[in-house]
């Protein structure tokens, strides 16, 4: 079948496919606890985890409350599941080239064209 051509993420377009893969400097709370098990839970590891975790929750606070939502506050206790899920979701974009959208199989050509699978 031929190649559709639309318009796509920066990381499957081919011309940021480094700033895609430089986002993995961001999932600092999901490393964290494989610092604290490789350092044997060394007291920089701690400091430097206890760091990263009050940054991140700073910034999820400004997000709520710059968008006037307190009601989001109740949900703080499952960010670090979220940053989880965001970086598996972020690590299957990366190493992938399959997609399943709306019932159809489609692959990321090399290229950042999209053909579909029969």
């Amino acid at each position: 079948m031929g190649k559709l051509v639309i318009a796509v993420p920066a990381k499957l377009s081919g011309v940021c496919g480094s700033v895609y893969y430089s986002l993995a400097f961001c999932y600092g709370t999901v490393y964290c606890l494989p610092l604290l098990a490789v350092s044997g839970f060394a007291g920089w590891a701690i400091a430097l985890c206890l760091i990263t975790l009050f940054i991140r929750y700073a910034q999820v606070l400004v997000c709520i409350l710059s968008m006037n939502c307190p009601k989001l506050l109740r949900w703080l206790w499952i960010i670090p599941l979220r940053d989880l899920l965001s970086f598996i979701v972020w690590a299957m974009g990366a190493f992938g080239q399959r997609v399943f959208w709306r019932g159809r199989q489609l692959r990321i050509e090399a290229d950042g064209l999209i053909a579909q699978l029969q």
